[in-house]
């Protein structure tokens, strides 16, 4: 019994990892709607620090234009900033 129970545990884990799918626009789009306030200004797919990411630019209820970057193959919030301003 306790080899079933670590075999299914291992395939549980291992499916996990394997069957993680890319994070859609749509998907990330929602993702900063529900968890910051403000207006999507932009959302684009680049490489930073070697990963692709999707950078959602927000402009929040203070005025301050964020930048957030999601890694595309997870969906993880990987960095944020706030753009300066002149």
């Amino acid at each position: 019994m306790k080899k079933l129970s670590t075999l299914i545990l291992t395939a549980c884990l291992f499916s996990s990892f394997v069957s993680a799918e890319p994070i859609s626009e749509d998907e990330v789009v929602q993702k900063v709607i529900d968890d910051y306030s403000g207006e999507v200004l932009e959302v684009v797919q680049e490489i930073k620090d070697g990963v692709e990411v999707w950078l959602v630019t927000i402009k929040d209820e203070n005025g301050e234009v964020r930048d957030f970057y999601y890694s595309i193959e997870t969906g993880e919030l990987l960095d944020s900033e706030i753009e300066a301003t002149d």
